[in-house]
């Protein structure tokens, strides 16, 4: 009987020993699966979800909370690496339940530290300092309790990296001010664990707080410090912003020469990290800062290549600064038309950007006077957690003092927290009134703003039906032409581009045009040159296309010239006088070309300006003068060519519009050249069928950009 009760036993303790190995070989999978993670964390996303989730399987097998806890903190890593900010911050609310449940201290630090960030990515500004703070309240606590070593370095790790975030938040919020009480605090740290990036980071922020609240010596002194740690370090990440901001600085203690080898030395290591936005800021500095000093075609090479940066990798935020740069680069050249052009695209998104800014504003208000609330309260309950601990430890030295002190303490906290009551309680009261009364004016202006909108819609659809009323029916065209398309897309309600066609003694006069903007102010533009056109031909009577054209300008010109301000709008056209009984087309264009397709065997009859070619057609483009029916420098009168039709020959007359459209796997222009091959590839099919597939393939080329232009194309076969 006893020996089979001690076999029991044993077998019991063998089961035991066995789960225990088990969990233990679970233990070390998910900790091998966490390195792994790591190691491509950055480089390979499908290995880290893998690598993630495994790490999570043999962490529930484990059954053990703190790793659990850490599985869970790797997939809001996984998450936030990937901008999932949502999905990242609830992976970290699972990870701070099972450290609390496991009692992990340091755990518990680092996942408010992960929802803060979290919270950030977020905007709900904050929920994120709730947390940062919660995070170094954390920390703090650890370092209190008198942790090992290893325990130690990471709570001081923790707890600069929290000092750092909250920091980093104040300066969002311009409250400068806390920021550089927090930023020193994490300076701080660093030096004490001789983490010298660390503290390089810190200076260069510190610097950064300083120089908003407009002390520059202050600010010049704390970059010149981290930058040379950075070099020192030869951490080059940290480099080309804090060189920026140093050749920003408004002082004396900076030569032009030195200013522009700091920014051309941040543009070399930006431009070899392949950090594009960082090196557009750099080439539009340099331009800033050493315009009068470079050569025009030095400032057209650094302008160039930051317009190709802001297209291919859509910085367009940058655009405001390029344009205000284009502007003066034209001016100092002299051609003023550019100049204006650029100028105006410059104060339109200036416009804009500040009246996001002030919105911006709006919003943060609020947030900004909850942030100061909450670092109160915050402050109150710092202090309060230090003086019970320092009760707590005077305890073991005489309980008898202690119960005292802590009599007193309680009473003084009493006294305090029923203060900051009533205090808080007054000031929330105010707050409600205040929001109650702001909620009124923004329901109020949204009611007038939805009730302008309405207006506004209402007066443009009206516009789209008077402006399709001066515009020819399809089936005009389609009488004249039997064989021909026609595709007219505004990007807006109303257009800029337009189309025209009229018939005077079995000539038929025929044009695309493209007047300066689009929308309302375009397509105002339009009804002008349209209405000019026709007077030019049917009040007065002129037949020649060249002389139709100069005398529309002037027409236009006049119209414009009445307004107090200075107009430059007109428009570019291609313009045709297609006369079929002798088989000719006299054209004109004002910076818009005429494209022919015929077959190659008619090659040698052929006088255009350019040829481009395939095995059975060739497209001739005539490309007419360089100057719009508008205000121009240097204005001449425009020169017509006359060409012999052929037979199946076949005319196209477009706006910029569809040549210029973003769009494709790299996101780029469609350009003229790709069109011409569209156009050679299906010389040979039926006009209706070439407009639906003309359209299909600007519609699968722009894909799910924005239209960036109105987009105008008429094609007419000669039968």
């Amino acid at each position: 009987m006893h020996k089979r009760i001690n076999y029991i036993i044993l077998l019991i303790l063998f089961c035991g020993l066995g789960l225990q190995a088990n969990a233990q070989q679970d233990s070390i999978a998910a900790y091998r699966y966490f390195q792994l993670f790591q190691e491509v964390e950055y480089s390979d996303s499908l290995k880290a979800r893998v690598y993630s989730d495994s790490a999570l399987f043999f962490a529930k097998r484990s059954k053990s909370n703190t790793l659990l806890g850490r599985a869970y903190q790797f997939k809001g890593w996984y998450y936030e690496d990937r901008s999932e900010f949502r999905k990242a911050k609830n992976e970290y609310l699972v990870s701070l339940e099972y450290y609390k449940r496991a009692d992990f201290k340091q755990g518990i630090a680092d996942a408010y530290g992960n929802l803060g960030n979290s919270f950030l990515d977020l905007g709900e500004i904050a929920q994120s300092l709730d947390y940062q703070l919660k995070s170094l309240r954390q920390n703090e606590y650890i370092l209190s309790s008198k942790p090992n070593q290893e325990d130690k370095s990471r709570a001081l790790e923790g707890k600069t990296y929290a000092l750092h975030n909250i920091a980093s938040i104040y300066a969002d919020l311009d409250l400068h001010e806390k920021a550089l009480e927090y930023e020193r605090k994490s300076l701080k740290a660093e030096l004490a664990a001789k983490r010298q990036i660390g503290a390089a980071i810190s200076y260069c922020s510190i610097a950064s707080s300083y120089k908003e609240l407009g002390a520059v010596d202050s600010a010049f002194y704390y970059y010149t410090v981290g930058i040379e740690i950075f070099k020192r370090e030869k951490y080059d990440a940290g480099l080309p912003s804090a060189y920026y901001a140093l050749a920003s600085l408004p002082t004396t203690k900076l030569t032009d020469s030195e200013r522009a080898k700091l920014m051309l030395e941040a543009l070399r290591i930006d431009q070899e990290s392949g950090d594009r936005n960082g090196e557009v800021n750099g080439l539009l500095g340099l331009v800033e800062y050493r315009f009068n000093a470079l050569t025009t075609d030095s400032l057209s090479r650094l302008l160039k290549r930051a317009e190709k940066l802001i297209n291919q990798f859509d910085l367009g935020q940058s655009n405001e600064r390029l344009f205000k740069l284009y502007s003066q680069f034209y001016e100092r050249k002299g051609d003023y038309a550019k100049a204006f052009s650029f100028m105006k695209q410059h104060l339109a998104l200036k416009e804009l950007s500040d009246k996001e800014k002030k919105n911006q504003d709006i919003l943060t208000a609020d947030i900004k006077y909850e942030v100061q609330l909450k670092s109160y309260n915050d402050s109150l309950r710092l202090a309060e957690s230090y003086e019970l601990r320092q009760a707590k430890d005077q305890q073991k030295i005489a309980e008898q003092r202690t119960w005292i002190s802590l009599g007193v303490l309680g009473g003084l906290i009493l006294l305090g927290s029923l203060a900051f009551l009533i205090y808080a309680n007054r000031r929330r009261r105010r707050l409600n009134n205040f929001l109650s009364e702001k909620n009124a004016v923004i329901r109020q202006q949204k009611e007038i703003v939805e009730e302008k909108n309405k207006a506004i819609s209402s007066s443009i659809a009206y516009a789209r039906r008077l402006q399709a009323a001066i515009l020819p029916m399809r089936s005009e065209i389609e009488e004249l032409f039997p064989d021909s398309f026609l595709i007219f897309k505004p990007k807006d309600v109303v257009s800029g581009d337009f189309y025209w066609c009229e018939t005077m003694d079995d000539i038929i006069y025929i044009a695309a045009a493209d007047c300066t903007g689009h929308g309302v102010p375009g397509a105002i533009v339009s009804v002008v040159c349209s209405n000019a056109l026709s007077r030019v031909l049917k009040e007065f009577r002129t037949k020649e296309p060249s002389k139709i054209l100069t005398q529309t300008r002037s027409l236009v010109i006049e119209t414009f010239g009445r307004s107090d301000e200075y107009v430059e709008d007109g428009m570019d056209i291609s313009f045709c006088a297609v006369d079929r009984k002798n088989a000719k087309v006299r054209f004109v264009g004002a910076n818009n070309p005429l494209w022919i397709i015929r077959k190659s065997m008619y090659l040698e009859n052929s006088i255009a300006d350019k040829i481009t070619k395939s095995e059975s057609h060739i497209l001739l483009e005539y490309k007419g003068n360089k100057q719009p029916v508008g205000p121009y420098p240097t204005m001449t009168d425009f020169t017509e060519m006359e060409i012999d039709l052929m037979e199946g020959d076949t005319i196209f007359m477009f706006s910029d519009g569809f040549s210029d459209q973003f769009g494709g796997a790299d996101d780029k222009k469609f350009m003229a050249s790709r069109l011409k091959d569209e156009l050679l590839d299906r010389c040979d099919i039926p006009m209706t069928q070439l407009e639906k597939e003309l359209e299909h393939v600007f519609m699968n080329w722009m894909g799910a950009n924005e239209q960036v232009d109105d987009v105008c194309m008429i094609g007419v076969r000669i039968e």
